[in-house]
């Protein structure tokens, strides 16, 4: 597929929803979006072992939790496999993230973590079983993130077929500079409407970004791929 000398990929699903075309509009200028925890799908993003009011009111630090929510993040899922977006293992990710397969996937180079500012921390998620217990008599020190990233960096492990690697930044809500060559390719979804695959094609030939048409195998439980 791609002829890249990377050994790492990185994954974006994206459904057509009504911040699509904001998206792609800053996709092409090189710009990713880092909602907060708070606006991910998990209700577990922003908690950890302990988060009662009770608790929450009597530490050291009230405002863990807006602290966490002010850090915008930007999620990837990683692999050493540059075709991940036709196996087995990404039909849920199609399913849950790209609209049941209306949408689109962002594959990235290596050069998505690097950044003229180099505003954000990288964080491989770790998976585990119950929520993170964090240190509860520790003040807050602007020097010393380290509890606040411990909380972003966790998630449960039901999620660890994601393999996801997070971007944290300063703000959540803005949008950050990526590396000029850091897309390198564009897969639509099998149930993308005419219209879209369309508009993707377009950008994906205006931006000389690779470009993927996905369709379920015929006998197997997994993709196909039309470049085009």
């Amino acid at each position: 597929m791609v002829n890249e000398s990377h050994t790492t990929y990185y994954f974006k699903f994206y459904s057509f929803g009504e911040y699509a075309k904001d998206t792609l509009i800053h996709l092409m200028n090189n710009q990713i979006y880092a909602p907060s925890v708070t606006q991910m799908n998990d209700p577990f993003e922003d908690r950890w072992y302990g988060c009662d009011l009770e608790n929450l009111m009597n530490r050291q630090d009230p405002d863990m939790r807006g602290r966490v929510d002010r850090r915008g993040v930007f999620c990837l899922c990683s692999s050493t496999d540059s075709n991940f977006p036709l196996s087995k293992d990404a039909i849920l990710m199609w399913s849950h993230y790209a609209d049941s397969h209306k949408g689109f996937c962002v594959m990235f180079s290596d050069k998505v973590l690097k950044s003229d500012a180099q505003d954000f921390v990288k964080m491989e998620a770790k998976y585990i079983k119950e929520q993170v217990e964090i240190d509860q008599t520790i003040p807050y020190s602007p020097e010393s993130d380290d509890e606040l990233l411990r909380i972003i960096e966790h998630k449960s492990d039901i999620w660890k077929r994601e393999s996801e690697v997070r971007l944290c930044y300063p703000r959540s809500g803005d949008y950050y500079k990526i590396e000029d060559s850091a897309i390198i390719a564009i897969f639509c979804g099998c149930n993308i409407s005419d219209y879209n695959k369309a508009l993707l094609y377009g950008i994906a030939h205006y931006k000389k970004w690779h470009f993927y048409e996905l369709r379920p195998h015929n006998k197997e439980f997994k993709f196909e791929y039309r470049n085009q």
